[in-house]
């Protein structure tokens, strides 16, 4: 099951076991963000909301999944925005990384034709 559809179902089930302000409050506007070994990674809008999940709502939602998928879950919670300063900080560096690509094959053509020209006035003095 694609980890969206999953992280839908769980806040389902939760909506009908917790109050309305809680649910609001905690768990409305969270994310599922990655599935990988039985681990359900969900993001959390600041660090105080990621650390109120875990320590109030990690063991209800680890029981939910389990009762959705009849598997065991370990869930762990990450802010939103540090993910998105990563994800940011990945382009920034792609960006870097494609400057010096583009300077290093101009460099490189330039060598080349360096070469190329001392090849040929070595050519003709032969």
């Amino acid at each position: 099951m694609e980890a969206k559809q999953l992280w839908s179902d769980v806040l389902q089930s939760l909506k009908e076991q917790l109050s309305a302000p809680s649910y609001d409050t905690w768990l409305k506007d969270t994310e599922a963000h990655d599935v990988e070994n039985g681990v359900f990674t969900v993001t959390a809008a600041n660090e105080f909301q990621r650390d109120w999940l875990r320590e109030r709502y990690s063991t209800l939602i680890e029981d939910t999944l389990k009762d959705l998928t009849g598997e065991e879950w370990t869930v762990s919670f990450i802010v939103k925005d540090r993910l998105d300063s990563r994800y940011s900080q990945y382009q920034n560096n792609e960006r870097s990384h494609s400057l010096t690509m583009t300077d290093l094959l101009s460099k490189i053509k330039s060598l080349e034709a360096r070469v190329q020209d001392l090849e040929a006035r070595i050519n003709d003095d032969h």
